[in-house]
């Protein structure tokens, strides 16, 4: 009896956490992946997978959103270099 009032107290309080939540992008569209740079965290990249396709960055912690050069394709990962954050690897398919 005691487990099932723990699993129960969980979700209703997992139900408020996740209430909270907002779509904010990129693009209000579905993310694949979030990485942040290692230099500086208010840098962030996503990759999405509806359009536009490809992989947006926010240089402001994800408050808005901008296409960068790797657009029209279906990219499923992404990773900053931690010795050179400037360079960013994505994988995928166009």
């Amino acid at each position: 009896m005691g487990m099932k009032k723990i699993i129960l107290g969980l979700l209703i309080a997992g139900t408020f956490v996740f209430a909270a939540w907002e779509q904010i992008g990129p693009y209000g569209g579905n993310v694949r992946s979030v990485v942040a740079s290692y230099a500086n965290d208010n840098i962030v990249y996503a990759t999405s997978y509806t359009s536009p396709t490809g992989v947006a960055k926010s240089i402001n912690g994800g408050a808005a959103w901008s296409s960068t050069n790797l657009t029209n394709a279906y990219v499923y990962g992404i990773i900053v270099n931690p010795s050179v954050p400037a360079t960013v690897c994505a994988s995928g398919m166009s």
